[in-house]
């Protein structure tokens, strides 16, 4: 499935990109939710409006972890317990058509993540998250997506007010008179307050987040002889307990070569992280730049969610590790490497250190 699997690049090497200062998959299908063609006024929406935490705290805590080696810290969760039972807005579009939007805000974010303990799409429903003003859209979600463990997220939405919104196509019978939310179970759990790490291209703010020492994967000459190498490393978003945190980390084959979704990261990036905090962790592909310069506005990506680990072992065992297993299989259509390893316990000769420094484009 992949040409010219690497063999010039060991573990070790990689280890360094972990540090930053179907299956079931993520993976949607497009379109566009349903209260975008109709006139629905917006204020008739059921909104919910989350205190926002101290985030200057939060800073200061920050400067703490750095100095001791932890895992970019990027949002702090908040405990919601939403479901369509208890929030949102049920309307009807003219065809009979149901739809359920539900309005959150959280003053000053720079992101807003949706994490749930129960995801289950029926066949006949679609599932978008999108800004306030339009300007990013993720979804649908559908039944393919249904995880096989309950606990999922999505993709994080720029700004602080987000809108999640549940179409549902109506039955063939005859009647408007139907179940809406037959099969329709969700519930979200937490929040993701991400107050830094996140652009918020719907104010025009620049992708610069890394320092003057780093340089862009597309920048020629410096990224020309690493340009499949780059297409396994990944930026990860970490949840550990009740926090978010940023890392990097590759995809990496195995010795059968058939392209086992194993991703390399270090154990410093959240390794104490339960096992269903690992069912939401969300990899960002392809979050790069296209050139040398930075854009100007947030470069898209490919997201998909979920993993479990392999093995690990800290700096103590003599590597700072952390194996992982994806929970889906990077689409074809992302252009994904597995990059190679060996056993060969003399230093390389060359390399270099492919990562998403403070959450930043590759």
């Amino acid at each position: 499935m992949r040409e010219n699997y690497l063999q010039k690049l060991m573990i070790g090497f990689f280890l360094v990109i972990g540090f930053t200062s179907m299956t079931f998959a993520q993976i949607s299908e497009g379109g566009t939710p349903k209260s975008f063609d109709l006139s629905n006024d917006k204020s008739n929406i059921d909104k919910i409006t989350l205190s926002s935490p101290d985030v200057n705290q939060l800073k200061i805590e920050d400067e703490f972890y750095e100095k001791n080696g932890i895992a970019e810290r990027c949002g702090i969760s908040i405990t919601v317990g939403i479901t369509p039972e208890n929030a949102g807005t049920w309307s009807d579009a003219p065809n009979g058509d149901r739809i359920w939007r539900l309005e959150i805000s959280s003053k000053g974010a720079e992101a807003i993540g949706l994490y749930y303990d129960k995801f289950e799409i029926p066949k006949n429903g679609k599932l978008f998250i999108y800004s306030a003003d339009h300007s990013q859209i993720i979804g649908a979600y559908t039944s393919k997506n249904n995880p096989k463990h309950q606990n999922f997220a999505t993709e994080a939405i720029y700004g602080d007010n987000i809108i999640i919104e549940y179409n549902e196509t109506h039955s063939n019978n005859g009647s408007k008179k139907i179940s809406y939310n037959q099969n329709f179970n969700l519930s979200i759990s937490n929040i993701a307050y991400f107050y830094k790490g996140f652009i918020n291209y719907s104010k025009s703010e620049k992708v610069n987040e890394s320092d003057d020492c780093e340089i862009n994967i597309n920048c020629s000459p410096v990224g020309d002889d690493w340009q499949d190498e780059k297409r396994g490393v990944a930026r990860i978003v970490m949840l550990d307990g009740g926090s978010y945190y940023l890392c990097s980390g590759s995809l990496i084959n195995n010795t059968n070569q058939d392209c086992t979704p194993y991703f390399l990261t270090a154990y410093h990036c959240a390794a104490t992280a339960s096992a269903s905090d690992h069912d939401q962790w969300v990899f960002y592909f392809n979050y790069e730049a296209t050139g040398c310069s930075n854009p100007s506005s947030d470069p898209s990506s490919n997201t998909l969610t979920g993993c479990s680990v392999v093995t690990t072992s800290d700096i103590s065992g003599g590597s700072d590790l952390q194996l992982l297993e994806l929970n889906s299989t990077p689409s074809e259509s992302w252009n994904p490497y597995y990059n190679g390893w060996n056993r060969n316990t003399s230093a390389s000769s060359s390399g270099a250190g492919i990562h998403h420094p403070a959450g930043d484009i590759k």
